[in-house]
């Protein structure tokens, strides 16, 4: 049984190479294995449990039971299908939250930058602020603290998050400090470009 397992995690691993990143986008902090096996479990329960009323209720009633185990099957593939599509969820919700703050959060940045504050205090000021965003920001603030070199770390939070709108305000910033080029600059340039000021902020 446990080899089953195995075998049908290592399937759909395979058929989804994507889960990882998404769980990583998600905040879901558990690896794709533990993540795969937990679902199916909780469906192997919810078919077994949909099982056992559909066959106290058919036994009842004296029904035909052939549709019981259908049922059953239909049920583990609901749930896990369901079960698989959450960290896509999460992630879209995400997005749509980063959106509404986005605005906020670009024109911080920016005048942060044009005031003279260095990048890596800017960082830290946006991260205790602006809801969602700033999770992102403090982020980006530990992985520094930790020894990552802010260009990876701006690489990273760029990867990983879920706003392509932010993804472009973070790669400018990322290009302008490996080109060694004026980030506020290239900000006020993407900002303009990408009609940041005029993005709806609800």
């Amino acid at each position: 049984m446990i080899r089953i397992t195995i075998n049908l995690v290592d399937f759909y691993l395979r058929k989804n190479p994507n889960l990882k990143r998404a769980l990583r986008m998600a905040h879901i902090k558990q690896a794709p294995e533990q993540f795969v096996k937990k679902g199916m479990l909780l469906s192997l329960y919810a078919s077994a449990a949909i099982t056992f009323v559909f066959f106290m209720f058919f036994s009842k009633f004296g029904m035909d039971l052939r549709p019981v185990p259908i049922a059953s099957v239909m049920m583990f593939m609901a749930v896990f299908f369901f079960i698989m599509q959450t960290p896509y969820g999460i992630i879209r919700k995400r997005e749509r939250e980063i959106n509404k703050e986005v605005l906020f959060a670009g024109r911080y940045l920016l005048v942060k930058m044009e005031s003279g504050v260095p990048l890596f205090n800017t960082l830290i000021d946006a991260s205790k602020g602006y809801g969602v965003c700033s999770s992102y920001f403090k982020e980006i603030v530990d992985e520094i603290n930790m020894g990552t070199p802010i260009e990876q770390a701006l690489e990273n939070a760029r990867n990983y998050n879920a706003s392509e709108k932010l993804k472009k305000i973070l790669w400018q910033i990322v290009v302008s400090l490996k080109t060694g080029t004026d980030v506020t600059e290239a900000m006020r340039s993407e900002l303009l470009w990408c009609r940041l000021w005029a993005w709806p902020c609800s």
